[in-house]
């Protein structure tokens, strides 16, 4: 896994600005429902994505249509007896985050239908994202004589995947849109042993010019 930013998010940001219709800022919160999700911090952990979306008018009611965005997610991990991910130290604090860039398919039905507004509207889709840059960061309490705290940054992590996808779903409001993710992939890797991480993300995203 590559630390440096792939070319495809610097063509994303030159697009973006070049083209700023469809921009879209996203801030949501990553929970558990049917899973559990005591290992991580519910409040804490969320993501935040910034993306471009492209879509085509199908008929009257309906439009097909996809978004390309840098989406970076923060697992904020308690810290416990029964903390093994990624292993059993207590820390100060402590974090798992994703730097990915994903495309996310999806068909719209129009509810509402506006002149020069998207109107009331409901997407269906799924995403695929590559992680690109994950990394693990956290904080010691005086773990040395004469030092306060420690930060520690581990990255090229061989227990991460380096892809994940799953399902999403939207309704929007003109620019303002509420959704919901359900990944469907671990995102650790089968030799680490490691039970996933909580796997719904629900929040909002504002289209900026929309």
């Amino acid at each position: 896994v590559s630390c440096k930013p792939p070319i495809v998010l610097l063509i994303l940001i030159y697009w973006s600005l070049a083209h700023p219709k469809y921009i879209n800022l996203s801030y949501a919160f990553i929970t558990g429902l049917d899973n559990d999700s005591s290992e991580i911090i519910f409040g804490k952990s969320g993501a935040f994505s910034i993306g471009y979306l492209w879509k085509w008018r199908l008929a009257k009611w309906s439009e097909l249509g996809f978004d390309v965005a840098y989406h970076r997610s923060a697992f904020h991990l308690k810290q416990d007896s029964s903390k093994i991910i990624p292993n059993s130290i207590i820390y100060k604090r402590e974090k798992l985050v994703f730097n990915s860039i994903v495309v996310s398919p999806f068909i719209r039905i129009k509810l509402v239908n506006r002149l020069h507004s998207n109107g009331i509207f409901i997407d269906l889709g799924g995403y695929a994202g590559w992680q690109y840059d994950v990394r693990h960061k956290s904080v010691e309490r005086r773990p040395n004589p004469g030092a306060n705290q420690t930060k520690t940054l581990d990255t090229r992590l061989d227990y991460i995947r380096d892809y994940n996808y799953g399902l999403l779903a939207r309704i929007g409001f003109n620019r303002f849109v509420f959704y919901g993710r359900y990944r469907m992939t671990n995102l650790f890797t089968d030799r680490s042993g490691f039970r996933n991480l909580p796997q719904y993300e629900f929040g909002m995203r504002i289209g900026i010019h929309q």
